[in-house]
């Protein structure tokens, strides 16, 4: 899945590949500058899903050299279903 991320200042914005994708969170890979603590809005783009799953907030964790791992700490119930099901059908493709 590619992903859009930007500060919720606006301040920073990219592109990044999820690696690992979690109901609580997940693992991007990507040459955005990031801050440990800082809350992002995370835009999920997948050929799995026909629109966008947007994050509202989601707090960096970690990070390393070109990867960084985000909690996430707001999501609309909407959104969250949607995040839910991709996650739900990436597992059974990878099992």
């Amino acid at each position: 899945a590619i992903l859009e991320s930007g500060r919720l200042d606006g301040d920073s914005e990219g592109d990044g590949t999820i690696l690992n994708l979690s109901p609580g969170g997940c693992m991007i890979l990507s040459d955005i500058a990031v801050m440990i603590g800082q809350p992002y809005q995370l835009i999920i783009q997948s050929p799995s899903v026909l629109s966008p799953i947007t994050i509202d907030s989601a707090t960096v964790r970690w990070a390393h050299t070109h990867e960084f791992g985000v909690k996430i700490v707001s999501i609309g119930p909407d959104q969250e279903e949607r995040l839910l099901e991709l996650f739900h059908r990436l597992r059974s493709i990878a099992s």
